[in-house]
């Protein structure tokens, strides 16, 4: 999905200027402007955490003048995650756990 948006963006004349690209596996990056990161699946661990925080240092740096693009695929819920406040990485990954089993 990263690769086609970058490659429709970049023949528009508006190439990517950043952000991040998350999967289930090390990869290369479909952009050079984009980071690859790896997160963990069907539960989250600590790369899905580091792929959470990643995302969370990003957001903010976004102003009302940026174009965002967002692409979601399934499994993302397990590959970018942060638990609650008050609730551990650990308890978040039996939570997983217990819905991927039900």
């Amino acid at each position: 999905m990263a690769a086609t948006a970058s490659e429709v963006l970049r023949r528009e004349g508006r190439p990517p200027a950043g952000g991040i690209v998350v999967g289930p596996a090390q990869a290369s990056t479909p952009d050079p402007a984009l980071v690859y990161l790896s997160g963990d699946h069907p539960e989250p661990g600590i790369r899905s955490l580091a792929a959470a925080e990643a995302l969370a240092r990003i957001t903010p740096k976004i102003t009302g003048e940026d174009e965002v693009l967002v692409l979601l695929s399934g499994g993302t819920t397990s590959l970018i995650a942060a638990p609650e406040t008050g609730v551990t990485s650990a308890e978040l990954s039996v939570i997983y756990s217990l819905l991927l089993g039900s």
